[in-house]
């Protein structure tokens, strides 16, 4: 786990970690975690939530609480994941980090066609998404629908 020290401090006071020090984190992990850069680029991603190039300290700790970080890696092979990450990052268009009900709707029906459904099924697909109820999908969410309704 990385010490208050190697986290630098944001315009707001608060402190971060860059890409950098994450992947050097990454690279001692305890676990024995054997990852390549782009792995840990996308771990990154997947963890910065509001997209800003910075992992807050409690994304951090919250992390390193999980028993399995790496557990997509496992789940699903790279290039999906990276499709996803990319796809949620382009369907948030207000660049807040997570998707609204229309923010959701566009990518509903740029692939609904290949989810096999019409529009009439949205509302089932936006309960799944939204796990949560908090009337957003984080990128968390979002892989995790994706997760669902791959298998």
């Amino acid at each position: 786990m990385a010490s208050a020290g190697e986290f630098s401090r944001a315009a707001d006071g608060k402190r971060t970690l860059n890409l950098r020090t994450f992947e050097r984190l990454c690279r001692e992990d305890p676990a024995g975690n054997r990852l390549t850069s782009d792995m840990i680029s996308l771990a990154f991603q997947i963890l910065d939530l509001n997209g800003d190039g910075h992992i807050s300290f409690l994304e951090y700790q919250e992390w390193c609480r999980s028993k399995d970080r790496f557990a997509f890696f496992h789940r699903v092979s790279f290039d999906w994941l990276y499709k996803i990450v990319e796809t949620f990052r382009l369907a948030d268009t207000d660049g807040s980090g997570v998707l609204s009900k229309s923010e959701l709707y566009n990518v509903f029906l740029s692939l609904r066609e290949h989810l096999e459904c019409d529009e009439s099924d949205f509302p089932a697909v936006w309960a799944v998404a939204d796990a949560d109820g908090s009337g957003r999908v984080s990128l968390k969410e979002f892989i995790a629908f994706f997760l669902k309704i791959s298998q």
